[in-house]
This record gives structure tokens, C-alpha cells and sequence, in this order.
């Protein structure tokens, strides 16, 4: 399909003679669009293979350039003479009226009648944008990319291992009367429903809970002056994504050794190494364009790096090593997918590569990340997750007790999907999901054996005999991406309100750690003296110095789930010891208080983040000074 786009101010039409004898039936009128991206089509006969594919390109390419000039309305015009190869004109119809029918959905839509003769009148806007061609194939619904089934790669076999080792084979048709399920372990039943997702398939039921959590607690918002699935993150929402940042610099990259390095957001797509990578992914092309030329925003951090390594001088010498990257990246996903922070059109990824020298140095290096991974998700959702793996067969025959080792170590049942034959560049790899309250299974943590890459795109190490060898990679995202980690954090504190709880983010992730409230004005220099001495300790603390009553001021520190509340007044003043309400023992329906000295708070509170990152709080901690993002609240939570 060729199309050619006009950014316009308006463009007005009206069909004056049929041009053939099966022309659509239409009215003889004058049609009118005003500030419009026009979409000039020809069908081809190559089209003609895939309808449904050429449909979702199409529509693809025309929100990818809509979004880019910020264009609320689209005209499609059929228009013959941008081709000499025309489809048949019944198949050409059906592929414009489906392609209006899934536009109609995000946009307002005018279509020009096929297969008549018409007069218009269009104006340019005349911007660098303003014209774009594209000429296009039905890729999406056949794509190249690494998310794509290849010949080959469709999995034949299917096996469950237990938190003991235990390898039980299954089917698609016999796997809810697996043995492995009789067992009643929480983690079991979350597998069990991630099996049913891949082999049966899953609609979500429910709608996303997170969305109304972001706000209140005022870490992420929607941004209606900028495109769709690019999130704000307020204060709060900064700085826990730098505080997952560090959790994965100082808990994974660098204890690997990896150099941490910083490439540009956007990449030539015309540079052959860069295409022949990116074409082995299934992403969805993030375009701009600088002085008339066209860029593509990353998706990842590959297609900068390798170029980058495969310039180097490596010897076996700097063997293994690793590059770490907080990578944003971009996206284009449909708008009606962009919500909260599960799917987004930009994001952070958090990503490791390791090079090594062999297969054997690769698999050790993977089973560490394997235990390293699982000890980080414990610290940001707790055991709300489960493994899968998909393997090629020759491997999962290969490493079957290798695999066995780590779902046991790692006391986590575990999903492999077995495919007959590689054809990806991956040897396995595995991924490590929870599943979401809507009943979908969420990708978090994920690792790739890459034993083609280092050969096909020149990244190599010199060994001792002074001979070139091509690296093995490990391509691995500790924690996914920020936003969806974030994604399953808040999530999760759904299911601690649905048991009863208080819920709460992990204690080293939250905002506002403590919050002292004077009982009145004459004990405010007291709390700022604590909040001083707790400061200094690695503790972030906020002191409510307003002018409400107590009970307001309290109430408004539980809606922020802040997770301890100390109240000071004549007593605790008097005595150094202050009764401090715990969020994380509380129920809904009953506070859990405790009396502690200063000390006891300090063993208490730095007993359950040892070992954790730490940053000062990014917002003031006078609650008078503190700017409001988002109104506040009356409901009670």
C-alpha cells in the first residue's frame, strides 16, 4: 500500500462522475473537513494476502503521523494514481471502510467515495510534517519482530516445575488436570492462572485500580497537554523511581560490574546495523523529525549500544562485562491501550547486558541474576509473581536440571513452553509475572540467552591465542520497566485492602516514611527537633505544623498512607516516649499502636529498610510549605 499524507487546513470534495461501473453507490454531495490530516490511499494488489494485516498498518501509520502533528480529524481518499499495481476494487473498499470503521473510534472520519471522479480542494499547512509518504506491507499482522511466532517457534511442548523440582508435562488440552495443582499454595494458584492465560487466553474483567491510586497519593498523573501514554510523575512519583533506580544500579548492575553509560533517545533507522537489529523486534516506531530528516525514537537501549561495542578493542581479558543503561524509551501503542502505568507510549527501562566469553559463563551468570532478581521483587511486591520460560528444545533438554536448580532455589513454581527449533536469536528465556487484579499476567523481571547477536552484528572478544570470538549475551531487564513496576506495587496494595489491611507501599519506597503531628503550637518546636534527630538517621519525615485539629491532621496522614503517625503532646514530651500508630499492622478497622522511645523507633524502623536505597524526601516537609497536586480528598482510606 503507498499512502500520502497532507497535514491541511481544510480539504473539501464532492464526486462529480463514476469512473467504472461498480463504483460505491453514494450521494452527490460536497463534503467539507476542516484542520485534517488527508490521507491519500492506493491499495495494492500485494495487499490483497492479508486484509486484516493491511488494515492494522494502515490505521497504524495514520495514528503514528496523526499523533505526530497533533490531528484530531482524518479524510481518507482514495487515490489510484499513486500506484500502477492496484488491488481489486471490491478488496480496496473493504480495507478503507474497515480502516474508517477503527479510526472512527479515536478520531473524526471522513471518507471520499471509491471509484468515482471527483473535484477538491485541499490547503496545506505547509509545516516540515505536513507532507509524508510511506509506502507499507500487512507487517503487523506477520511481524518480524521477537514477540513474533516464526516458522518453527510455535511451542510443542509444555512442562510445570515445583518449588521441590518437580517436572510435570501438560497440553493444551489436558493442563487443568495436572497433579501440580492439587497443592494449595498461594503462588500455585497464580501459576495456575498464568497457564490458563497463555494456553486458553484471558479477557481482563475489571478495569485498572492503580489509575485513582497514582493521583491520590500524588505520584503520577495524565498529561492533557501532551501526547497520550506519557505519564507526570510528581514529587512523590520521582522520587520513587529513583529510588528503584538505585535499588538497581547498587543491587545488580554494579555488583556485576557493568559500566553504567547514557545513549541518545533516537536512532537513524537508515543505519544498516541499527535496521537489522531493530527489525528483530516487534516495536511499535516512536518518529520525529529534525531538520527534515526522520528519526526513531528507541524502544530499548540495544540499538545504540551494540554499535557502540562493536567498535571496541575487547579482550578475554575485560571478560565478562556488562553495560547498564536507565534507558527511556518510546512506543507507539494504540490509545485506547495507554492506561495508568501498565502500557504507556514512553517509559524508563532499567536495562543489563552481559557479555561473556562461553555458553557455560553465560548460564552461571544467569542463575545469579535468576536469585538476584527474585531477592529484589521480594523488596518491591513480595511473592506476587511466578516464572516462565520459553525454551528451544535442544536447550531444554540440554539444561532440564539446570532449570529444575532455580524454580527449587528459588522456592517459585515455575511455567516452560518448549519450541521445536530456534529461529530468534534466543537460546531462552524466562520472565518473571504476577498477575494483575483485572486477571491479566504482567511481564516484570526478564532475561534473554542471546547466542546469535554477538556474531551476526561483529561483538567480539579477542581470546588468548589472539583469534576473534563473537560474545554471548544476556539481555535482561531487572525489574521491567519503572511504570510497570509501579504498575504492580500499587496493584498489590489493592489485595492487602481486600484482606483486611491498611494498605500501604513498601516501607523504603514511600514518600513520607513518618509524620510527627504536634498537638498544638506549643509542642511544634519538639517535632521538629525529632524530625531533625530521625533525619539524620535515614528517615524521611514530614511535621504537620497547620492550623487544623488533631483529628483532621490525622486523618489526612492515613489517606497518604503514611506508614508511621507519632503524635506529640504534654505527655510524650515529658516522658521521650510517643505512641506511634504502624500502618502495616493496623487493620481497616482498628489502629495498631505502640509505645517507643526515640531509639526503640529508630531499631524498629531502620530493621525493616537495612540494605534498602535511600533519598531525602523530594517535597518540603512542613506541611504548610507543601504545594498540592492533587486536591485533596474526603474520602476515607
Amino acid at each position: 500500500m503507498k499512502i500520502l499524507a497532507i497535514h491541511s487546513d481544510y480539504i473539501n470534495f464532492e464526486p462529480t462522475k463514476k469512473a467504472f461501473k461498480g463504483a460505491e453507490d453514494v450521494e452527490l454531495k460536497k463534503e467539507e473537513s476542516k484542520d485534517c490530516l488527508v490521507v491519500f490511499t492506493a491499495v495494492e494488489k500485494s495487499d490483497e494476502s492479508d486484509l486484516k494485516g493491511i488494515v492494522d498498518k494502515l490505521v497504524d501509520e495514520i495514528n503514528k503521523v496523526s499523533v505526530q502533528v497533533k490531528a484530531k480529524n482524518v479524510v481518507l481518499y482514495p487515490y489510484a494514481h499513486l500506484s500502477k499495481d492496484l488491488s481489486n476494487p471490491d478488496f480496496a473498499v473493504e480495507v478503507l471502510k474497515l480502516a474508517e470503521k477503527k479510526l472512527s473510534k479515536d478520531y473524526e472520519v471522513k471518507r471520499a467515495p471509491f471509484g468515482w471522479y471527483k473535484k477538491f480542494e485541499i490547503k496545506c499547512k505547509g509545516h516540515p510534517l505536513s507532507e509524508l509518504s510511506r509506502e507499507f506491507n500487512a507487517e503487523v499482522s506477520n511481524p518480524k519482530g521477537e514477540k513474533a511466532r516464526k516458522e518453527g517457534s510455535e511451542f510443542s511442548k509444555f512442562y510445570l516445575i515445583s518449588q521441590k523440582g518437580v517436572v510435570e508435562s501438560i497440553s493444551k488440552n489436558n493442563w487443568n488436570d495436572a497433579k501440580f495443582w492439587k497443592s494449595k499454595d498461594e503462588r500455585v494458584g497464580m501459576l495456575k492462572h498464568l497457564v490458563r492465560n497463555e494456553l486458553v487466553g484471558n479477557t481482563p474483567k475489571d478495569s485498572p485500580k492503580h489509575v485513582g491510586i497514582m493521583r491520590k497519593l500524588e505520584l503520577y498523573d495524565y498529561v492533557d497537554e501532551s501526547d497520550v501514554g506519557n505519564l507526570r510523575a510528581y514529587p512523590n512519583g520521582a522520587l520513587i523511581f529513583d529510588l528503584l533506580k538505585d535499588y538497581v544500579l547498587y543491587n545488580c548492575a554494579l555488583k556485576l560490574g557493568c559500566v553504567k553509560v547514557y545513549n541518545p533517545f533516537m536512532f537513524d533507522m537508515e543505519d544498516k546495523l541499527i535496521k537489522e537489529l531493530a527489525g528483530d523486534f516487534h516495536e511499535k516506531d516512536y518518529r520525529v523529525v529534525t531538520d527534515k530528516k526522520e528519526f526513531t525514537l528507541r524502544y530499548a537501549s540495544d540499538p545504540l549500544n551494540f554499535p557502540m561495542l562493536k567498535n571496541l578493542n575487547i579482550t578475554y581479558k575485560q571478560m565478562p562485562f556488562g553495560i547498564y543503561e536507565e534507558a527511556p524509551s518510546f512506543r507507539m501503542e494504540k490509545r485506547g491501550e495507554c492506561v495508568g502505568l501498565k502500557r504507556l507510549r514512553t517509559f524508563n527501562m532499567l536495562d543489563v547486558h552481559l557479555f561473556t566469553k562461553t555458553e557455560e559463563e553465560s548460564t552461571d551468570k544467569i542463575k545469579e541474576l535468576c536469585y538476584n532478581f527474585s531477592d529484589m521483587l521480594k523488596g518491591v511486591i513480595g511473592d506476587k509473581w511466578v516464572l516462565a520460560w520459553e525454551v528451544v528444545d535442544e536447550y531444554w533438554k540440554k539444561y532440564e536440571n539446570y532449570f529444575k536448580e532455580i524454580s527449587e532455589k528459588m522456592n517459585c513454581p515455575t511455567f516452560v513452553k518448549v519450541m521445536p527449533k530456534m529461529s530468534h536469536y534466543y537460546a531462552f528465556k524466562n520472565e518473571y509475572q504476577a498477575i494483575g487484579l483485572d486477571g491479566s499476567n504482567v511481564q516484570v523481571s526478564t532475561l534473554q540467552l542471546d547466542v546469535k547477536d554477538g556474531k551476526r552484528f561483529g561483538i567480539n572478544y579477542v581470546d588468548a591465542d589472539g583469534l576473534k570470538q563473537p560474545c554471548f549475551i544476556t539481555h535482561t531487564a531487572p525489574i521491567g520497566s519503572l511504570e510497570r513496576c509501579m504498575y504492580l506495587v500499587l496493584e498489590n496494595t489493592v489485595y492487602q485492602e481486600n484482606k483486611g489491611k491498611c494498605p500501604m507501599l513498601p516501607l523504603w519506597l514511600s514518600p513520607e516514611q513518618a509524620r510527627i503531628i504536634p498537638v498544638s503550637d506549643e509542642f511544634l518546636n519538639d517535632s521538629i527537633k525529632l524530625s531533625e534527630s530521625l533525619e539524620s538517621n535515614n528517615i524521611r519525615v514530614g511535621v504537620d505544623d497547620r492550623s487544623l485539629s488533631l483529628s483532621r491532621k490525622i486523618f489526612d496522614a492515613k489517606s497518604k498512607w503514611v506508614p508511621y503517625i507519632i503524635v506529640i503532646g504534654e505527655k510524650e514530651k515529658k516522658s521521650k516516649k510517643y505512641s506511634v500508630t504502624i500502618r502495616e499492622e493496623s487493620l481497616s478497622e482498628k489502629d495498631k499502636k505502640e509505645e517507643m522511645s526515640e531509639k526503640a523507633f529508630l531499631s524498629h524502623i531502620n530493621s525493616r529498610v537495612k540494605g534498602l536505597p535511600f533519598r531525602p524526601m523530594y517535597s518540603n516537609k512542613f506541611m504548610s510549605k507543601r504545594l498540592v497536586f492533587v486536591s485533596w480528598s474526603t474520602e476515607k482510606k
